[in-house]
């Protein structure tokens, strides 16, 4: 008998165990869930604020704006 009872106290831990694991699990697929929509939503102003940006210093230049050629080596610039 004392065996029978060994046995099941096993399965008890078992079973917590996989609980706290699933539960860590859980924890760790939220976090990087959360760490990918803040990471997600700061690229996505970062790019809209220097679009703005480029877009106020195109307009600087008058009517016609910077030249094709300049556009591209400031945007050349900006990737370095």
């Amino acid at each position: 008998m004392a065996k029978t009872s060994l046995k099941h106290s096993k399965n008890k831990t078992v079973v917590k165990n996989a609980s706290l694991v699933a539960d860590l699990r859980e924890m760790v697929r939220a976090g990087r869930q959360g760490v990918a929509a803040v990471a997600n939503s700061t690229q996505t102003m970062l790019y809209w604020r220097m679009g703005r940006r480029l877009l106020k210093e195109d307009l600087r230049w008058g009517p016609g704006g910077l030249r094709k050629a300049d556009s591209r080596d400031s945007v050349a610039r900006i990737e370095r």
